[in-house]
């Protein structure tokens, strides 16, 4: 005999994201009441005044939240590490809030960012396979647009959108050959890609190296969206790429790569 699971109300229907890849309806035990009802639930708990990463993120998200990822590479060995790959991402970003609660005694705000969150994962190699930033770019919009989204409405789905090619796809795998006891600081640092929606070619003024996109690395992508990119532009966040005094083009083959620091 199935258990009746609880529907959200209309009022929760109206701000949860669902993506047409999800084969069914996300829900999640937070969400059965009206964002009014929630929202009035959460500001009653003695975290909500905590400065945290996780009680700040959840101030003016919504639900699920999570990344869209466009797969750039397809190949056999990509086939075989790919959803690997996916979940290594997943659990560098969860370890990542787990460890911005580890100060405090109440950690329920890490555990509901770690439950509520999930991808949307684009894959179609006919479309992307090595597509160039640009080309993803230009999907991206096309893509929110076809879902009723404007670039910035949310954090960090519509803000921008992250791809795996092939040098992504090796620094990450390349994490897997680390013994496990060494998963840590220790480990390679994998890395994605990201792209920024909002960049227009020739209008960068604070770095004029900045090309719309850069890397970062896995276990840094919760802290950039927490910390960094509600506040100030990719552009402005975007590490520099240093040149010696000589006149020349910057080399396309270097990309920067984000490390938190």
């Amino acid at each position: 005999m199935s258990q009746s699971v609880s529907s959200p109300t209309e009022d929760s229907e109206e701000e949860l994201f669902h993506h047409p890849s999800w084969p069914e309806q996300w829900s999640h035990p937070e969400f059965t009441v009206s964002h009014d009802e929630r929202r009035a639930r959460w500001r009653q708990q003695s975290w909500q005044h905590d400065d945290r990463d996780s009680v700040n993120f959840m101030r003016s998200g919504k639900w699920p939240w999570g990344f869209i990822i466009y797969r750039t590479v397809y190949t056999p060995e990509s086939d075989q590490v790919w959803s690997a790959c996916l979940k290594e991402i997943e659990e560098c970003v969860r370890c990542e809030i787990d460890l911005g609660g580890k100060d405090f005694l109440d950690e329920i705000p890490e555990k509901i960012l770690s439950e509520t969150f999930k991808n949307v994962v684009l894959e179609d190699q006919e479309r992307w396979d090595s597509a160039s930033v640009k080309q993803i770019r230009a999907d991206f919009i096309a893509h929110l647009e076809s879902l009723g989204l404007s670039v910035g409405d949310d954090m960090p789905r519509s803000c921008f959108c992250l791809f795996i090619d092939d040098a992504c796809l090796q620094s990450i795998r390349n994490t897997f050959d680390e013994p496990e006891n060494n998963r840590g600081s220790w480990a390679p640092p994998g890395f994605v890609g990201i792209i920024d929606p909002s960049y227009v070619e020739g209008r960068s003024y604070d770095n004029m190296e900045y090309r719309g996109f850069m890397r970062v690395q896995i276990k840094c992508l919760f802290g950039l969206i927490a910390r960094q990119l509600p506040y100030f532009s990719m552009e402005e966040i975007c590490p520099r790429m240093y040149h010696d005094m000589r006149p020349r083009a910057i080399d396309p083959r270097k990309i920067p790569l984000y490390t938190g620091l």
